[in-house]
């Protein structure tokens, strides 16, 4: 089973789940990955590509695979404990608190009064669950998602913090390691695979020219090389490789994906 050592910290807004991901990571000196980090990093790999809402978690997980084989990693995104939920060494962690406490917290980080910041938080939480249920299918959290639960209403975010470095050591996480290399590229390709259904490849792309397809499948092959940057072109071509008994010729239509690249030569035959 592929293994590596991430921690998630998920809350909704006013929890405080920004501050005791960044205490968390500074204990365990895990590389944080925050929302906005994140979209930092979808914006310098596609640029200008628009990403479809159902395969953001998709795009999301392949550019944090990379990074998971050189640091250990520290997510604290929306959805956050969606990824690599199938991986062991994963700790899944959720902040809550009271309303009160949530507008408590607006009032503060924002100088608002609480009518403003009550306010506010309807924004926030909307906003939120309608992120949520664009890319993950539904804007609610379950409690059977995660591994623990704390209340930022009763413990302060360095208590917090202290409390999951205790819990990822008492769980050897960082004996789960680093990613490895081959584990990186079996979840790359995966993840490529089904981003090519979407029609998603990163900037540079490297296709010769664009191609009408015979089948679907062949468009997704072809996305696929293009996530790779490999470039290709598609040849049709038609020639006898049998002939009827009175000597009628009999033609079978090929189709040719050919890689320019020194690595690869791939055809697919239909």
């Amino acid at each position: 089973m592929i293994s590596l050592a991430i921690v998630t910290i998920s809350g909704e807004p006013g929890c405080s789940s920004e501050e005791v991901a960044r205490l968390t990571a500074q204990r365990l000196q895990f590389e944080l990955i925050t929302e906005s980090r994140l979209r930092t990093l979808i914006d310098q790999e596609f640029q200008d590509v628009s990403i479809p809402d159902r395969a953001y978690p998709q795009v999301a997980a392949s550019l944090m695979a990379k990074l998971a084989v050189e640091y250990h990693l520290l997510i604290n995104t929306i959805g956050a404990e969606t990824y690599f939920r199938q991986l062991a060494g994963v700790l899944r962690i959720r902040v809550v608190a009271p309303e009160s406490r949530r507008i408590g917290s607006l009032m503060v980080d924002r100088r608002l009064e609480r009518p403003a910041a009550r306010a506010l938080l309807g924004e926030l939480e909307s906003g939120y669950k309608a992120q949520r249920k664009r890319n993950f299918g539904r804007g609610v959290l379950r409690s059977d998602e995660f591994d623990i639960t704390y209340n930022s209403g009763v413990i302060d975010s360095d208590q917090i913090a202290r409390m999951i470095q205790v819990a990822s050591e008492t769980l050897h996480l960082r004996e789960h390691g680093l990613l490895s290399q081959a584990a990186e590229a079996q979840i790359q390709f995966q993840m490529r695979l089904n981003l090519s259904k979407h029609g998603i490849a990163p900037v540079s792309k490297v296709t010769l020219k664009h191609a009408i397809f015979s089948h679907p499948s062949e468009q997704i092959f072809a996305n696929l090389l293009d996530f790779y940057r490999i470039a290709w072109d598609y040849e049709p071509k038609s020639f006898p490789i049998s002939w009827d008994k009175d000597g009628s010729r009999w033609n079978f239509s090929r189709r040719i994906f050919i890689c320019r690249s020194p690595i690869c030569t791939l055809s697919s035959l239909q």
